[in-house]
């Protein structure tokens, strides 16, 4: 069922009928007997009906811009000695958090980083396959459990290498969803992914102590 909204095209309808059957009528006549038609003076009262009922073009949704990083290094280590170094406590604390760290090495379980001049940062992981791969939910803040809006995702991926080293990549993912301008995003995006390339530095120190290959 037509409604008043319809009006310019029942005009149009209109004319096309009356000259149909030799009767040649103005656009602005078949408008004005369409606005009667629907109970309005005239036209111009039935075109401010039509604007107001139009809805106004709201602003178009957002398209997320997913945010997202990696960095990587080939270790001369084995894969399951790389393992234990990305996973336990003690070999964490000697490449990354130096000043304290825990690893509850399950899902569900606790990371816990810790630097003197930062805070203490805490993890929950969410998944563990050993050898391959090492992923955990990660606040943005100090002192603090990460929730959605101020935490990321950090992925570790190992593969072995055919000499038997390994490649060992960092990808941290979910800036786009902190609750902070974007000055302040960009600039944890960038922390992070500085503090990453300098723990992977050290990572590769720890696996591959001066004067020696692939454990």
């Amino acid at each position: 069922m037509r409604s008043f909204r319809d009006a310019k095209a029942m005009a149009k309808t209109l004319r096309a009928e009356l000259a149909a059957r030799g009767t040649t009528v103005p656009h602005s006549a078949a408008l004005e007997i369409v606005a009667r038609q629907f109970g309005f003076d005239d036209w111009n009262v039935l075109a401010a009906r039509i604007g107001a009922a139009r809805p106004e073009p709201g602003p178009r949704a957002a398209v997320p811009v997913l945010r997202i990083f990696s960095v990587d290094v080939v270790l001369p280590a084995r894969i399951g000695r790389v393992w234990e170094l990305i996973t336990r406590s003690e070999h964490v604390r000697a490449w990354f958090a130096f000043d304290g760290a825990a690893v509850d090495l399950r899902p569900g379980g606790e990371v816990e980083h810790v630097w003197h001049e930062h805070g203490r940062y805490r993890g929950v992981i969410e998944e563990v396959v050993p050898g391959a791969r090492f992923v955990y939910r990660y606040s943005s803040v100090p002192d603090a459990r990460p929730e959605p809006g101020r935490q990321t995702t950090v992925v570790f991926t190992l593969e072995e290498l055919a000499d038997g080293s390994t490649r060992v990549r960092v990808t941290e993912e979910g800036f786009e969803a902190l609750e902070m301008g974007d000055a302040d995003r960009r600039a944890h995006e960038e922390g992070a992914r500085q503090g990453w390339q300098g723990a992977l530095d050290g990572l590769a120190r720890l696996a591959a102590p001066a004067g020696e290959g692939p454990a």
